[in-house]
């Protein structure tokens, strides 16, 4: 048995002083945080291993789709490529050209200009399905399941946001897909006619046609959809069946502008975000942080660019000359070196 008064004759102390004990706090603090830098960094380069192999598949249906048609998929601009125009609090770019950004620079903006040829595909969800149930108590946002304000007029997306034609709307049978919603949302809409030449009625005659043109390259996008579904044998959806919706935040709690961006407004004004919100069904290709990929090809669409914006996510155009741009604006060229900085680039197609 030790004798504890033996001990304190010699001076021994039982216990820690303050200062060793925040010297042992330090320490614990200290390992931690290296612990945590190597979770850290084990994590992004595990997610940069799966962009790299996402976008490769992602080159690889480009490439097929060019081997067929001689051009890449002529994505149809969903707004403008200015950078510095003005978006209101759901992420859509505002109209008018007095609606700049000066100053430094608002990320949504570039956001918003960066996405203008987007990869994703969305449109409404079938009317009274259990989808379109489910999708409504994920997000607290209604689908869209009626006509809204210049539907039949505009084609702007903008301005209407009922369909948006980005690159999967090219890769994948969309007619196939995007025929599922109500009746009035395609034949009184302006941006469903500008933008489909082929009626629903002429399908039983070209559907065996029109898949046929898909099969050369859908096999590199097996597996590879978020919201996918399967075509000519091929099975697209991500494993675990994981629905475009589930991104979406829930919008009665939400506060966050970028999330808000997931949410659409009945209305022909962006510079009026009041009115009723709606949610539509779609599908995309998303890196290994959980973001979609971006796209730009220029008419006439002889050459493309495809990219991850990185663990930071962000990025910058790359339509735009950061040497021209140091010229003008030191400090932009600086923050939109620092944005592209780990930016994972495609191959120049």
């Amino acid at each position: 048995m030790v004798n504890r008064a033996r001990f304190a004759r010699f001076g021994e102390r039982f216990g820690l002083t303050l200062l060793e004990l925040m010297v042992v706090v330090a320490v614990i603090a200290i390992l931690a945080s290296i612990s945590f830098r190597l979770t850290e960094v084990g994590n992004d380069s595990a997610a940069r291993g799966i962009t790299v192999a996402r976008l490769q598949k992602f080159e690889t249906a480009l490439a097929g789709y060019h081997a067929v048609f001689g051009r890449y998929p002529p994505v149809p601009l969903h707004g403008i490529r200015d950078y510095r125009r003005k978006v209101n609090k759901y992420g859509i770019q505002l109209l008018k050209d007095s609606d700049a950004v000066a100053g430094d620079l608002d990320w949504l903006a570039v956001k918003a200009a960066c996405r203008s040829q987007p990869v994703a595909v969305e449109y409404p969800f079938a009317g009274n399905s259990a989808k379109a149930s489910l999708a409504q108590s994920t997000t607290g946002c209604k689908p869209l399941s009626g006509t809204v304000a210049g539907l039949a007029t505009e084609s702007d997306w903008r301005k209407v946001r009922v369909f948006k034609y980005g690159v999967l709307a090219f890769l994948l049978p969309r007619y196939l897909f995007m025929l599922v919603g109500p009746e009035a949302l395609y034949d009184g809409s302006a941006q469903w006619k500008k933008f489909n030449p082929l009626r629903q009625e002429a399908l039983a005659t070209t559907n065996g046609i029109y898949e046929v043109q898909f099969a050369s390259w859908l096999p590199a996008l097996a597996g590879q959809v978020r919201g996918g579904a399967t075509w000519c044998g091929v099975n697209t959806a991500e494993p675990g069946g994981v629905e475009y919706y589930s991104r979406r935040p829930n919008t009665t709690t939400s506060t966050s502008v970028e999330e808000a961006a997931a949410v659409y407004v009945a209305g022909v004004d962006p510079n009026k975000v009041s009115g009723t919100k709606y949610l539509l069904d779609g599908m995309t290709l998303v890196d290994g942080w959980e973001r979609d990929f971006y796209y730009y090809s220029p008419p006439p669409y002889r050459m493309c660019r495809v990219w991850s914006a990185g663990s930071d996510g962000r990025t910058f155009p790359p339509w735009v000359n950061l040497e021209d741009l140091q010229r003008t604006d030191a400090a932009a060229a600086d923050t939109a070196r620092s944005w592209t900085a780990d930016d994972i680039m495609g191959s120049a197609l």
